[in-house]
């Protein structure tokens, strides 16, 4: 689907950002190695033996408006509509399954004690679908978290997270003297992991936007299209960390962070890997609307300078002690497994059935002594979420 990029024992990060690639690098960061194969052909000679081995090569932002922040509020996908690819507006999609809102609203009582059932505006069914031409997975109609929602889901203490693996990774990328535009900055937290002092955040959240203001760091209550209209090119570095899976239009907010991206600058960009086992936990509520309306593939993000003037520089897969999940991999693992040993078949994406409620007690006690036999991260699987930087083209 794309072009492939090739196996380095270098370090994943970029020494000179300027210097010419032979062919595309997507270099795929795991554990200090850079892990990967190589593809001299073209995207479209690739078998689906060989797409499929490259594809297996390979928290969260703070109360929002309507839409993540920095990006333009936006009317949520009518339920009558066609079902388009959100990056291209294409047709030519597949469905995968849909999902109740009425099984959706009661995961969110049961595990956070919210109610969302105001959220879907009278939407009874959402359904996921993966567009063809772009591979990624996303759900119609695509409804959005209003402000209170994220104020609600805010107070969770594992939430809002101050230090993150993926500030620490893009802050390798980024200079002493290099313009740094985050978008979606929450309590601009990654202003603490960079060499450079020039930071500028765009966040919609006053009371995120306050307590920035109190640390002195320079943050915008603006979408990141309004800003990209008043400085366009005005940054060496545009970064947004889990905020894209958020955001109806999704189109519309990569246009605006490359547009705000001087030409030769980075863009650098973090979502949860729908190619992790993201794709396969019993009720990941989170992963689902009015929080998430897209999943990212691998195939997908690499893909992605085939739409925009980008070039795409690296790809790291985090692993789970990157990302703190251990725990919640093994819960899934062990569900999945003792459900299924027991007779009832797939779990499902949804599963509210009395089976599952008393499987995931069990679940929670044997993880905990599995992941003691977590000795070296060497043994884990790809974790929750990947971290992509690319180059703006001139």
């Amino acid at each position: 689907m794309t072009g492939w990029g090739r196996n380095t024992d270098q370090e994943p990060y970029a020494k000179d950002r300027n210097t010419p690639l032979s062919y595309r690098e997507t270099a795929f960061g795991c554990r200090g190695r850079t892990v990967g194969f190589r593809w001299r052909g073209s995207a479209g000679s690739m078998t689906p033996a060989i797409r499929h081995q490259a594809r297996r090569t390979m928290t969260i932002p703070s109360a929002f408006q309507p839409t993540a922040p920095g990006a333009e509020p936006c009317l949520h996908a009518s339920a009558g509509t066609e079902a388009r690819c959100p990056l291209t507006g294409s047709p030519d999609v597949r469905h995968l399954r849909t999902l109740r809102v009425r099984d959706i609203a009661a995961l969110y009582r049961t595990l956070f004690g919210i109610d969302v059932g105001a959220e879907f505006g009278g939407v009874e069914e959402v359904a996921m679908y993966r567009s063809v031409p772009t591979d990624l997975i996303f759900f119609h109609p695509s409804v959005t978290g209003s402000g209170s929602f994220y104020e609600q889901l805010a107070r969770i203490p594992w939430y809002y997270q101050k230090d993150k693996f993926e500030f620490r990774h893009a802050a390798r990328w980024i200079g002493e003297a290099d313009k740094v535009l985050e978008v979606g900055c929450g309590h601009g937290h990654f202003a603490d992991a960079l060499p450079s002092p020039h930071y500028t955040g765009l966040e919609f959240s006053p009371a995120a936007v306050a307590a920035c203001r109190e640390r002195g760091l320079t943050v915008l209550a603006e979408s990141a299209r309004d800003h990209a209209a008043a400085h366009p090119g005005g940054y060496d570095a545009v970064c947004s960390f889990q905020v894209m899976e958020h955001v109806a239009d999704v189109a519309g907010f990569l246009s605006a962070c490359v547009r705000l991206t001087k030409p030769g600058g980075l863009l650098i960009l973090s979502v949860p890997s729908a190619d992790s086992f993201n794709a396969h936990a019993v009720n990941p509520v989170l992963n689902m609307p009015p929080h998430h309306v897209t999943w990212w593939t691998h195939a997908c993000l690499t893909g992605l300078p085939r739409l925009y003037p980008i070039e795409l520089l690296d790809l790291h897969q985090q692993t789970l002690s990157d990302g703190g999940h251990r725990r919640w991999y093994l819960q899934n693992l062990i569900l999945r497994a003792l459900y299924k040993y027991l007779g009832h078949g797939d779990p499902g994406l949804v599963n509210l059935s009395p089976q599952m409620a008393a499987l995931r007690p069990i679940a929670e006690q044997m993880s905990a002594v599995l992941e003691l036999g977590f000795e070296d991260p060497v043994m884990e699987p790809p974790g929750d979420s990947v971290i992509v930087v690319y180059r703006r083209r001139p």
